[in-house]
């Protein structure tokens, strides 16, 4: 018997590996085995900033022809978030909005789009407006959130994931 296979938009990591440290072909490799193993046949994994990762993570998915069927992006948690809702990511990932960084986000590519496929930045910020005409414009799933904003205040600026 066969049935869809399921895709997780926001991993964080399986099994105690993740993509914030360590080998990132070897570690995407065995999350895809132990989720696949599981009916999970897609992931997006979920990461802090870190243009160094995605740069890693492009060089993966150029690489292996497995683990670019398997991601169809990553999830970037920030950097355009509240610093007071900013959970368990650090002050240092934390920056105020610039296009110019944002630019050189959505720069790191593969196959002529950007690997950041969903990013979760703050409504209510200086700036958030040009975030989300730039993300969408770049084909990337705006998401609010680690924000001091209310439903209420934003609901009808703009459709985004929530």
């Amino acid at each position: 018997m066969a049935g869809p296979g399921v895709i997780d938009m926001h991993l964080l990591g399986a099994v105690g590996v993740d993509i914030s440290e360590g080998d990132v072909l070897q570690n995407l490799l065995f999350m895809a085995d132990y989720l696949e193993a599981r009916g999970i046949t897609g992931f997006q994994p979920a990461m802090v900033l870190d243009m160094d990762r995605l740069l890693s993570i492009r060089q993966a998915l150029l690489e292996n022809d497995r683990i670019a069927h398997k991601i169809p992006g990553v999830y970037v948690e920030g950097p355009f978030l509240h610093e007071r809702r900013r959970g368990g990511i650090p002050m240092e990932n934390i920056e105020k909005f610039s296009r110019t960084q944002l630019e050189r986000i959505l720069a790191i590519q593969v196959r002529g789009y950007p690997i950041v496929r969903t990013m979760t930045y703050a409504p209510e910020l200086e700036g958030s407006d040009t975030i989300h005409q730039l993300l969408v414009k770049a084909g990337v799933t705006p998401a609010w959130g680690h924000s001091e904003a209310y439903y209420e205040e934003v609901k009808e600026r703009m459709p985004c994931h929530l």
